[in-house]
């Protein structure tokens, strides 16, 4: 990307008004000077020598002008010339000073010698010079910190890509995982199964009361092994709705609670049309995230504090909007709340909820346990969202 590019039409504006700004202070300086000089002894009256100070601050700053407006117009016709960009900016600084010098030389009735007027004309070189170098290293500063925003946003780029495809990738081989166990893993058993009960029942038909026992004490642990640990394993991997919808998959899992367990939810209607409409703001490793928070929430409420009510809510709200952006994102928030015993520490541990905060924390979101005015635990998060509107 070019250096001019980089630099905004905001940023050249500022850069043309401290240009500005520092010619108008060297003018003032100069008039200060004049001032002091023809105010000595023996000096110039009162209103003469203001006169002349207003002059000489008028031939500097028009000087000084014109030093500028020579950098802006070589800019637009030699700024892809650097070497010629740079031949005329330069030359315009002792070229401005000159008619600068000769117009102070013979603005007091006095005459002013070869070397006077030199020095006038090397003060003014000076003065444009540290006017313009001022204003260049402002540029220059400004398209540094410029390069290091654009190389910033592409590392963040880079870094969400990767974080994309990665999450890409642990969905596929989640769902593929899921799949083999929900379908060939669970068949072999149900195929290994019935072939032991067939084995069972010859057995036992045969006489061998023991040996059918015992097959059928293998048939009980193997049924046990498919109920117990690898449908819930398979739910875990890939909970049922998650790729429908958050609501759903929250509606879902509440509804596998014990039937001694009340809930309530609170879903966001904005977020139940969402999900209705199959464009939900969350991704699916999103909805993971919140969904396996919602969970280790109302398994703690459940482990720890008893409940007899269990309460779910998830609320979209705006967040403060971004600069330059039309439309202000949105953030998810959610809570859950029990009428338990309530936490048995203060502050609470977050124990198995560290590793869901750091999730939420990695996408700009967080975690907190406290207590529920309900009585029991409260667990609030957030999560920022894509805008509501990025899909119309």
């Amino acid at each position: 990307m070019s250096r001019e590019v980089l630099l905004s039409r905001h940023d050249r504006n500022m850069l043309g008004w401290i240009a500005a700004t520092n010619m108008m202070l060297f003018a003032s300086v100069v008039a200060f000077e004049w001032t002091v000089w023809r105010g000595l002894p023996g000096g110039d009256p009162l209103p003469e020598m203001l006169a002349q100070a207003i002059a000489a601050f008028g031939v500097t700053l028009v000087c000084g002008l014109a030093v500028l407006a020579t950098w802006v117009v070589a800019w637009f016709h030699l700024r892809h010339r650097r070497s010629a960009f740079w031949l005329v900016a330069i030359a315009s600084i002792p070229l401005a000073a000159l008619p600068r010098a000769y117009a102070l030389a013979n603005l007091d009735a006095t005459p002013v010698g070869v070397p006077s007027a030199a020095l006038l004309w090397l003060l003014g070189v000076f003065g444009y010079g540290v006017a313009t170098a001022t204003t260049v290293l402002t540029a220059f500063l400004l398209v540094r910190s410029r390069e290091a925003e654009e190389h910033r946003r592409a590392d963040l780029e880079q870094a969400a890509r990767t974080i994309a495809n990665t999450e890409a990738e642990e969905m596929r081989v989640r769902q593929v995982v899921a799949d083999a166990l929900h379908g060939t893993i669970q068949n072999r058993l149900v195929v290994v199964i019935a072939g032991l009960d067939r084995t069972s029942s010859d057995l036992r038909a045969q006489g061998h009361r023991e040996w059918s026992d015992l097959v059928d004490g293998h048939v009980a642990a193997l049924e046990e092994l498919r109920d117990r640990d690898v449908r819930p394993l398979s739910r875990s991997l890939f909970p049922a709705a998650v790729d429908i919808g958050t609501s759903e998959a929250i509606e879902l899992m509440m509804s596998r609670l014990p039937a001694s367990i009340e809930y309530h939810l609170d879903l966001d209607p904005a977020l139940r049309g969402i999900a209705a409409t199959a464009t939900d703001p969350l991704s699916l490793p999103e909805r993971l995230v919140v969904l396996y928070s919602v969970e280790e929430a109302v398994t703690n409420a459940l482990k720890h504090g008893r409940p007899d009510t269990i309460w779910v809510s998830a609320r979209t709200e705006p967040s403060d909007p971004p600069s330059g952006g039309p439309l202000a994102p949105i953030t998810l928030r959610v809570s859950v709340d029990d009428d338990g015993q309530g936490l048995l520490e203060d502050p609470p541990r977050l124990h198995g909820l560290a590793r869901h905060r750091a999730r939420l924390r990695g996408r700009g979101g967080d975690l907190a346990l406290g207590r529920s005015p309900r009585g029991g635990g409260r667990l609030t998060f957030h999560l920022p969202l894509r805008d509501l509107h990025a899909g119309d």
